[in-house]
């Protein structure tokens, strides 16, 4: 029972002790700098680091305990030590002091080359002296303007206490910092001389950001900017813009993004088509389109136009310009004076009533005065001048019924006109002809 207890102790400390974001080795080994172990909080800094306590501290003091030299030295003044050494332990009591000379100076000589851009230094500024930082290299046999980092001077003498930026942003790249004050005779005091770099995965000011898409964590700890390309799915100098779902999988580049987007799409980010754009990379451009969709192209042409890709005119005759997109045949019908599927065929000049026609036949949809028949090709010679087209089919319909019960014909008169209508059962010509009023019967003539 009593290592039951002690075993579910040891997995509440374990899972306090989680650690949050923080920049990982290649290993995926995630590291913190913190003065006591890492846990979920992180109240400060373990000595030769800083930064920020909600990233774990992660801006290294690269000049922490590092070899520093002086031109003169004093090995003590008022009873302590003051050798260079006191400039880089991080101990804000402690400092550096030269002996009274022209020009003097303070080396601190780093482990390594380093590209450097952020220098921290505390010192006591003597009025109107110009103090000099340079970053250069342990090779170089004098300071020159090419390595000059910056440079300031105060009207008062007075302890400063600054974060330095190389002019203009400049990032120099060397194993030496060196401090040193124009006069020509005088001290140089330092209390502390930082310089930082940011531990893997990490960038900024305060190393407060993370690279955590740069391939094995490595980007350059001013700029973000990934050093070794980017994990998949991800592209741009600093590996923080995903590659979109819309680009084909293997087309992502680190650099350019997306060189090969699913059709419908275009650019690095693979954005949807513009309007009236669709295709492979919106190459094609929808003409007298209604709907133009990004991948398929245009779903509905604007009234007058049909086709795949709505380039044919609707036909002339198509009331109000609506055809189907495929096959162009009229919707709405046809315009007065047209008939077919597309419309494109006149009605008989013959027709009455505007030479207005059925659709699916082109028959006429009435007669001019004294016409009669489907396209009003057949003339009636009334003698009030006109006839009654229906009055008139139906009477010939009548008439064509009769004369099937005989060989020779039959005779009627309509009106005060008679009309005969000759059948046989020989020839298929029929022939309608007009003949003066009679009083007697056909057959008993």
């Amino acid at each position: 029972m009593e290592s039951m207890f002690h075993l579910l102790q040891l997995l509440a400390i374990f899972l306090s002790l989680k650690i949050i974001k923080t920049q990982c080795t290649e290993e995926d080994n995630c590291v913190c700098h913190c003065q006591f172990p890492c846990s979920r909080t992180c109240s400060s800094c373990a000595m030769g680091w800083s930064g920020t306590t909600s990233n774990y501290c992660q801006r290294k003091n690269i000049a922490y305990r590092i070899p520093a030299i002086s031109s003169t030295s004093t090995e003590t003044y008022q009873g302590k030590e003051r050798s260079a050494k006191n400039a880089v332990d991080e101990d804000p009591d402690t400092y550096a002091l030269t002996k009274s000379e022209t020009n003097p100076q303070l080396t601190v000589t780093l482990a390594d080359t380093f590209k450097i851009g952020h220098i921290y230094i505390s010192l006591t500024i003597e009025a109107t002296s110009p103090y000099y930082v340079y970053v250069t290299n342990s090779t170089s046999l004098s300071l020159s303007d090419d390595m000059l980092c910056t440079l300031f001077y105060k009207t008062t003498r007075n302890r400063y206490n600054v974060n330095l930026k190389c002019n203009n942003n400049r990032i120099l790249t060397g194993n030496q910092v060196v401090i040193m004050r124009d006069t020509y005779n005088g001290r140089l005091q330092v209390f502390e001389i930082k310089v930082y770099q940011c531990s893997l995965g990490t960038y900024g000011s305060l190393c407060e950001n993370e690279c955590r898409n740069c391939q094995g964590n490595r980007c350059d700890g001013y700029t973000g900017i990934c050093l070794s390309g980017c994990n998949h799915g991800w592209y741009g100098e600093k590996c923080d813009r995903k590659c979109s779902s819309n680009c084909e999988t293997s087309f992502c580049d680190s650099v350019l993004g997306c060189t090969y987007c699913l059709s419908g799409h275009r650019g690095p980010d693979c954005e949807l088509c513009e309007r009236n754009t669709y295709g492979k990379n919106c190459s094609l451009t929808c003409k007298n389109c209604q709907d133009c969709d990004p991948v398929l192209g245009c779903k509905e042409c604007i009234s007058g136009f049909h086709g795949l890709d709505c380039n044919l005119s609707c036909p002339q005759g198509c009331r109000n310009q609506k055809c189907d997109r495929i096959s162009g045949h009229c919707r709405d019908g046809c315009n007065d004076g047209f008939w077919g599927e597309t419309c494109e065929t006149p009605c008989k000049d013959t027709c009455g009533g505007n030479k207005t026609c059925y659709r699916d036949n082109g028959h006429c949809f009435e007669c001019s005065p004294g016409k009669l028949g489907p396209y009003c090709l057949e003339y009636c010679d009334f003698r009030a001048g006109s006839c009654n087209r229906q009055i008139f089919e139906a009477l010939l319909k009548q008439i064509k019924l009769m004369s099937l019960s005989s060989k020779r014909g039959v005779f009627v008169v309509f009106d005060g006109v008679s009309f005969a209508r000759l059948m046989t059962t020989r020839t298929a010509v029929e022939r309608m002809v007009s003949i003066t009023v009679v009083q007697k019967d056909l057959a008993g003539s």
